[in-house]
């Protein structure tokens, strides 16, 4: 059995951390240790004159796909969404979803070759404010009805979706299922990381069979964001 390993991790923009760059490499390191496949970052933070690929330093060696989207401004730098993966990228793209004059947001999608087949990755990080998430949970639904019913596919993120109100309507309209929810009867907590009780971040997923869910403990993780990092093993999808 093809076993695959994949993390969503919230690093919030590496603030607390200098020089920030170093952080990120810090983060990358720790998930190549765990022989992660694919790896949803949100919190981004990327230097003015800087790419995310100088960012990760020799850490980009290790990876066939390493992207990155940009959604808000911060001082000196940007931040947003990234996805690596052991896979080669076969498409891309970054889709605005920001509303009510809120924080500019954007998902970030890309397609990745698992050997004979192919699986839609979305990344995401939805709003704090609660009609903010619902409009964006409404455009995701719209944007993910395009793909075909048979493809595997993954959206993962933080979902800031502490009320767990989301999970429901993703099922309905999508047919997605939410891995730790399937596994363990409710939302994995994450946040904050030094005494995780909110379910920020989720996995939810199509056409793809999880194997094991987990909230990461212990050193280093709680160390690098106010955010632990979400794992899933699946089976290979083709």
């Amino acid at each position: 059995m093809n076993r695959l390993t994949l993390v969503t991790f919230n690093i919030q923009q590496a603030m607390q951390f200098s020089p920030k760059r170093l952080h990120l490499r810090s983060v990358c390191s720790a998930l190549r240790s765990l022989k992660v496949d694919i790896v949803l970052l949100q919190e981004v933070w990327i230097r003015d004159g800087s790419t995310f690929k100088e960012m990760l330093g020799g850490e980009f060696q290790q990876w066939k796909c390493a992207e990155y989207a940009e959604h808000a401004q911060l001082f000196g730098g940007h931040q947003g969404n990234a996805i690596l993966s052991t896979f080669p990228l076969l498409f891309k793209e970054a889709i605005p979803f920001s509303t009510f004059h809120r924080q500019p947001r954007a998902m970030l999608h890309v397609d990745l070759a698992l050997n004979d087949t192919s699986c839609s990755v979305y990344n995401v990080h939805l709003g704090l404010g609660a009609q903010e998430r619902q409009a964006q949970a409404d455009q995701l639904i719209d944007v993910l009805k395009r793909h075909p019913l048979t493809s595997p596919l993954l959206l993962g993120g933080d979902f800031n979706d502490w009320r767990r109100k989301l999970s429901p309507q993703f099922k309905e309209g999508l047919g997605l299922t939410e891995a730790f929810l399937k596994k363990m009867g409710r939302h994995a907590r994450s946040f904050p990381a030094r005494l995780p009780i909110l379910p920020l971040d989720r996995m939810y997923t199509r056409n793809i069979q999880v194997l094991e869910s987990q909230i990461l403990k212990g050193h280093p993780w709680r160390h690098l964001s106010d955010h632990r990092p979400y794992l899933i093993h699946i089976t290979h999808p083709g």
